[in-house]
């Protein structure tokens, strides 16, 4: 039920163009990991790879959400954490960094 609830606002988002219920996946997210008996359940069920496909399928889709369309909703949630920009010049001050 959890992984079609978390499927069905996924594809809502898409479908709707509605940015914000990507935010509430992550909310699926969370409430497992903060309940011991589903995140049991999901381990012992061994689907535990399932929920987190899902969840990763999410979070790409909130990393390349269009920016202009990122509404803040009524508990304050935004898509707008998943915005990261890195001024022209220091893209290429980091690269030797990282060899």
């Amino acid at each position: 039920m959890i992984l079609d609830y978390h499927n069905a606002l996924y594809y809502a988002s898409n479908t709707l163009e509605q940015s914000e219920l990507l935010t509430q996946c992550m909310v699926v997210a969370t409430l497992v990991a903060k309940n011991p008996h589903l995140t049991n359940s999901f381990t012992e069920a061994q689907r535990m790879a399932e929920l987190v496909d899902a969840l990763a399928l999410a979070g790409k889709a909130m990393v390349i959400t269009d920016p202009k369309n990122d509404a803040v909703q009524e508990s304050g949630q935004t898509l707008g954490v998943w915005r990261v920009s890195v001024p022209e010049g220091d893209d290429a001050a980091m690269l030797p960094q990282a060899r």
